[in-house]
């Protein structure tokens, strides 16, 4: 069809974006005083009596085929991920994004980390009289110091995930490579780290294959999507370790599953309790920290056995343990907090477009996987080349390289050698790297290699490929597809689509205890 070329894509995309309701503009527009109609952009809304009223996002049928196995087809088949398994991935990287926000706004774990402000008075003088007043400046550091929490978090969880990794390896079930299975998912802190350090596959191998190490089951499992997706409440963005998952955890390791809420409870605690009194040290000596009174550069011996034998105790020592590995192994561990931050960009990237709350979901990921497909026949075509990936194929090729073992037996099979994916090469080399991708992919692929992925354009193209399908009740018999009439039909029905997502949206992140129902579309009678 002539209007899914680029020109008219962005003719439409123009069109669309001039009476575009953004989710922003929504929540200032939303009428809270009236609680059971509202107008958002050009449509009428009333909130759900029920919630089978709601609209779902995304809706669960996207998920129905993860009740099969993790790898299906032959084990000598390509199989790339499923649309099915994107979604669950788009979930998890909300998750993560929650989960670093809700940090970097935690003041109970500024005080767990003994982070505190500089204050630093100054003496002004009163007007009109002798005298002058102390007044106290807030700390200009405070700022960067709340962003410490952060990085002084991910050092306790790659510590939390090097102790689950040896551990979870011996627990792996299945004696073939293609069929070794998880029966424990790991807790949130640990599945982040995880997740980051699967996306530097050269790097996990060596670390899985290191000296002193056994690991190299660990890289033949297939990423668990359907035990994550079941741990996700999409509507909240909260995630619940599986029962069984914590109890493993809590007895095999004597922590916490949940790292976030022990640091919070934490903070609680009184001030010579000797979680607290540890924790503090990231304030006062930074990372990896030592008591001031250790001048070299050896850590302090591990924390005694605990005497008390309860479980408390138990996950106190523990903990003291857990600390002291993290000083001592600190260089080991850094790269594996780096591969995190320097993943937080992809997620902000993910989280901005937020093509998980867009009605397009289904076939943004359906087209993303097509793309990928074809990049990966590039990667067979051109040797040697260094091939950049759009957005959207990035999502699909993360999502795949999580499985290590299948995505390596995968590029030995489809692109006859294995691809490593490397997320510490500069913007130079990439902007180089992206324009010859650009050329060989109008050549050999044909048309654009990166399209507008917006909610609206992804909509836009939804319609048209209905349309190009054979779908012909979206326009009158004999009507001109590219008429003016026809343009306006196609513009309007995306705009009411789409605005009616950004409203469900809004209410969603304003917390509405019931979504928005349309009660009437704009252009209806």
């Amino acid at each position: 069809m002539a209007l899914l070329d680029a020109p008219h894509l962005k003719a439409l995309h123009e069109h669309g974006k001039g009476d575009a309701w953004h989710i922003d503009s929504i929540c200032r527009r939303l009428d809270l005083n009236d609680p059971w109609s509202f107008h958002a952009g050009r449509t009428v809304y009333r909130k759900a009596e029920t919630k089978d009223e709601e609209l779902v996002v995304p809706a669960p049928h996207l998920f129905t085929s993860l009740s099969s196995s993790s790898v299906s087809g032959s084990p000598d088949a390509v199989v790339l991920p499923s649309v099915a398994q994107c979604a669950v991935h788009l979930e998890l990287l909300e998750v993560f994004f929650k989960l670093r926000s809700d940090i970097l706004h935690s003041t109970a774990l500024e005080t767990t980390f003994g982070i505190k402000q500089s204050h630093r008075t100054v003496y002004q003088r009163v007007y009109g009289k002798p005298i002058r007043q102390p007044v106290k400046l807030k700390d200009p550091m405070w700022d960067e110091k709340r962003r410490k929490k952060w990085p002084y978090f991910l050092t306790l969880a790659v510590a939390r995930f090097e102790i689950w990794a040896e551990k979870a390896a011996a627990t792996l079930v299945g004696e073939k490579e293609e069929a070794v299975q998880l029966p424990y998912l790991p807790p949130l802190d640990i599945l982040m780290v995880w997740h980051a350090f699967l996306l530097n596959p050269k790097a996990f191998e060596s670390y899985c294959n290191g000296p002193g190490r056994d690991l190299s089951r660990l890289r033949q499992i297939p990423f668990p999507w359907k035990e994550i997706h079941d741990a996700i409440d999409t509507r909240h963005l909260t995630f619940t370790l599986p029962a069984p998952s914590a109890a493993w955890f809590s007895t095999t390791l004597s922590l916490s599953p949940d790292l976030f809420a022990f640091l919070t409870l934490t903070s609680t605690k009184p001030t010579n309790h000797p979680i607290l009194a540890a924790t503090t040290r990231f304030g006062t000596h930074g990372i990896p920290f030592r008591p001031s009174n250790n001048n070299n550069n050896t850590a302090p011996p591990p924390p005694p056995p605990p005497s008390d034998p309860s479980n408390d105790a138990q996950e106190s020592a523990a903990f003291l343990s857990l600390l002291h590995t993290s000083r001592v192994h600190h260089q080991r561990q850094a790269p594996l907090a780096d591969n995190v931050q320097r993943q937080a960009a992809f997620v902000d990237k993910m989280h901005r477009f937020l093509w998980l709350r867009a009605p397009s979901l289904a076939g943004t990921l359906r087209r993303a996987v097509a793309r990928y497909d074809r990049f990966l026949a590039l990667f067979a075509l051109y040797r040697g080349e260094m091939l950049v990936p759009t957005l959207d194929i990035d999502l699909v090729w993360h999502t795949h390289q999580l499985s290590a073992g299948k995505y390596e037996r995968d590029m030995l099979r489809r692109v006859g050698r294995f691809i490593n994916h490397d997320d510490t090469v500069g913007q130079g080399t990439l902007r180089g790297g992206r324009e010859r991708t650009r050329e060989v992919w109008r050549v050999r692929v044909g048309g654009e290699y990166e399209v507008c992925l917006c909610w609206d354009c992804e909509a836009i193209v939804d319609v048209l490929e209905e349309m190009e399908d054979g779908d012909k009740e979206q326009r009158g018999e004999g009507e001109e597809e590219e008429g003016e009439y026809w343009f306006e039909k196609v513009m309007q029905r995306v705009r009411n689509e789409v605005e009616y997502y950004r409203a469900v949206e809004a209410a969603r992140r304003w917390k509405w205890e019931r979504l928005p129902v349309r009660v009437k579309a704009w252009g209806e009678q």
